[in-house]
């Protein structure tokens, strides 16, 4: 008589290891911080037409600290709209523990008295906003009624809130960025470039390893890009064949950023005078993510070819600032972008200051406290984990 047939074996337990709450900490303040950053350094140079070497050349440190001044006079460390819409979507992700696109979309309409520096895109969205459209429809509209058709970068520089806030969680984090962008910026082009801002910053975060790899964040990016092109098409079947358009030029792009020499001077792509600024503007922050050696060298290059100097230096800023986190930030910047305006009371010194943009990744100290926080408690981020 044969034996019994022996039963399966028992399936191990695969334990998944994630980043400590200190790494993540240091990780979503660093994408924060470096968008802001960025953003200042970048703003006096916005517009120039600076020589600058063919890449893989590094610029070279010429411009290399927080001086203000620029197209509007900034106060050394000053930011501009980059950083504050930035900042009221952090505060709204913060104050509703979830992506409101009501809210946001109102939010950013209590800005526009405020700024300073609007690109037409986006006042021209919000206008319509202020008229009665909803955010669901503003971008949506001026887009189907511009021609050429516009795709501006703006979205990209504001969105790594969302990167940050659900860094674990793939179907919101996608949702909201390509939302969040189609309130002002509704081209596929621009809602995936913040797709794959925020996949970049998530990779980032959740990485157990001292960094994540670039072949972790290349997964993460294709990963995050495929499901978002899917659900556009489906959500907007009459710009399907744009939306795979888009899809695959922002391919070309990542796999140009990953050259020596990403072509952002000729033949189709032009630096100093884009036609296509969205993809600039990614395309420049990714080279400088797989090339640049550090945070500092990777900022000095984006402003030393000048350009569209403060949105281009934001984006790199804050794919960059997720992957080393705030220790790779130089400290100079940090305590300038921090303590600009302190001497000026008002909004701008106030509601749509960098601080509050920062507040949304939490403190230090907030990473000692949650570190031994039971599964499916409130993570440093302010959402529920697991």
């Amino acid at each position: 008589m044969p034996p019994p047939p022996r039963p399966p074996p028992k399936k191990k337990k695969v334990y998944v290891k994630e980043a400590t709450p200190e790494q993540v900490l240091a990780r979503g303040r660093g994408a924060l911080l470096g968008l802001a950053v960025g953003d200042a350094l970048g703003s006096t140079h916005e517009g120039r037409r600076y020589q600058a070497p063919m890449f893989p050349t590094l610029c070279g440190g010429v411009h290399s600290e927080l001086v203000g001044k620029g197209p509007f006079d900034l106060k050394p460390g000053q930011v501009t709209d980059e950083t504050q819409l930035a900042t009221v979507l952090a505060t709204s992700l913060k104050e509703h523990k979830r992506y409101d696109l009501v809210e946001t979309a109102k939010q950013y309409t209590k800005w526009v008295p405020h700024a300073f520096d609007v690109d037409a895109e986006t006042k021209a969205a919000l206008a319509l906003l202020v008229d009665g459209r909803t955010g669901e429809h503003s971008g949506r509209r001026y887009w189907l009624d511009t021609r050429p058709r516009p795709a501006g970068n703006n979205s990209l520089a504001r969105t790594a809130p969302i990167g940050v806030f659900f860094y674990k969680d793939q179907p919101r984090r996608i949702e909201a960025s390509m939302l969040d962008s189609a309130i002002t910026h509704f081209d596929p082009r621009c809602q995936l470039g913040c797709v794959i801002v925020n996949a970049i910053i998530a990779a980032s975060m959740y990485s157990p390893n001292e960094k994540a790899t670039h072949e972790d964040l290349l997964k993460q990016i294709e990963a995050d890009l495929s499901i978002a092109a899917a659900q556009l098409g489906r959500s907007h079947p009459d710009v399907i064949m744009q939306t795979s358009d888009a899809a695959e030029w922002l391919r070309e792009d990542l796999r140009l950023a990953r050259e020596e020499d990403p072509l952002l001077y000729g033949p189709e792509l032009r630096l100093h005078d884009p036609e296509k600024p969205m993809r600039v503007s990614l395309r420049l922050a990714l080279w400088e993510l797989f090339h640049a050696p550090d945070f500092e060298q990777a900022m000095l290059d984006v402003i030393n070819r000048g350009g569209d100097a403060d949105t281009n230096a934001a984006i790199a800023g804050a794919i960059y600032g997720a992957w080393v986190g705030e220790a790779g930030i130089p400290p100079r910047w940090v305590e300038g972008v921090l303590g600009a305006l302190n001497e000026r009371p008002g909004h701008l010194a106030n509601t749509y200051h960098p601080k509050n943009l920062v507040l949304l990744a939490g403190t230090p100290t907030d990473a000692n406290a949650k570190s031994a926080t039971p599964e499916k408690e409130a993570s440093p981020m302010g959402f529920i984990k697991g």
